[in-house]
């Protein structure tokens, strides 16, 4: 399968997701080992595809040994019940990375 395809069908997983397919979004995101070849990715994709069916405990589940910022900053993000100014400063901060923007990971 070519880049193309596997990007699609990623891209068809989380918009399933978004339209609360639930059915078609596990069934794509069992694929997932054989579509993203980066583990990192792959693990923050799946979190994404978990959030938005309202899977949070599995969304941070997926998350659980990425370290990069950006990871990092979608388990702040998933842990929330809701925002606080100060709370949405330091998750900012984490998407941006530090003061010389740097960001580590994907």
């Amino acid at each position: 399968m070519n880049s193309e395809d596997k990007r699609l069908l990623v891209e068809a997983a989380i918009a399933a997701s978004n339209h609360g397919l639930r059915k078609e979004a596990h069934s794509l995101l069992a694929l997932f080992p054989e579509l993203i070849e980066d583990e990192e990715d792959r693990s923050i994709c799946a979190s994404l595809i978990y959030f938005a069916l309202n899977e949070q405990s599995e969304a941070l589940e997926a998350l659980r040994h990425c370290h990069s910022d950006r990871a990092q900053a979608l388990a702040f993000l998933y842990s929330q019940s809701e925002f606080e100014s100060q709370d949405t400063h330091k998750f900012t901060q984490l998407l941006e990375g530090d003061n010389h923007g740097y960001r580590s990971g994907i």
